[in-house]
C-alpha cells in the first residue's frame, strides 16, 4: 500500500533526488546479496548444530534500522541526538527460512507507473523503507545516511528435570 502521507506524495523530485534514492537501493540490493549469503551459511551450521544435539534449538532474528546523522530529521522523529533508528522493521523476514531466488530478484516497487519512481526496480529492503515505514517522508529517505541488517542467533538449551 502507498504512503498517505502528505510530505510523501507531494515532493519536487529532482534529477539529484531521483538519483540519491537510487543509489541507496543500489547498495541496498548490493547488502542483501552480502547478508544473504551469510545468512545461508549461518543458517546451515546452526541446522547441523541442531542435528548433532550440540544445541536443542535455536531462534534466527532479522531486524533492519535506518539512521541518520540530520538534526532536522531526528527532531521530525522526537530524537534530541543522532544515533536512534528514525526506523525499525523488527521482523525483517529477507533471510532465512528458505527464500528462494524470486524473493531476492522480485520488483518490489509498489508506486504507480506514473510516479518518478514508479519503474524504478526496488529490492525487498528499500520496499520495507518505502512501504513499510509510514512515519517517513520523501525527505527522510534522502536523509537515510546508514542502513544496518542486524542478524541474530539465540541458542537453546534444554535441561529435562
Amino acid at each position: 500500500m502507498i504512503k498517505k502521507n502528505k510530505a510523501f506524495t507531494k515532493f519536487n523530485f529532482t534529477e539529484t533526488r531521483l538519483n540519491r534514492i537510487r543509489a541507496l537501493n543500489t547498495k541496498l540490493k548490493l547488502e542483501e546479496t552480502r547478508v544473504r549469503a551469510f545468512a545461508d551459511e549461518l543458517i546451515k551450521t546452526l541446522t547441523t548444530f541442531k542435528d548433532n544435539k550440540t544445541i536443542e534449538d535455536f531462534n534466527f532474528e532479522r531486524c533492519l534500522s535506518v539512521f541518520t546523522s540530520n538534526m532536522a530529521c531526528n527532531k521530525r522523529h522526537g530524537f534530541k541526538e543522532d544515533g536512534d533508528p528514525i526506523y525499525e522493521e523488527p521482523y525483517f523476514s529477507l533471510f532465512g527460512d528458505n527464500k528462494d531466488d524470486t524473493f531476492y530478484n522480485d520488483n518490489w516497487n509498489e508506486l504507480p507507473p506514473e510516479h518518478p519512481l514508479g519503474n524504478e526496480y526496488f529490492c525487498y529492503s528499500m520496499h520495507c523503507i518505502l512501504f513499510h515505514a509510514h512515519e517517513l517522508s520523501w525527505q527522510d529517505v534522502l536523509a537515510i545516511d546508514s542502513v544496518w541488517i542486524d542478524l541474530k542467533v539465540d541458542y537453546q538449551f534444554f535441561i529435562d528435570l
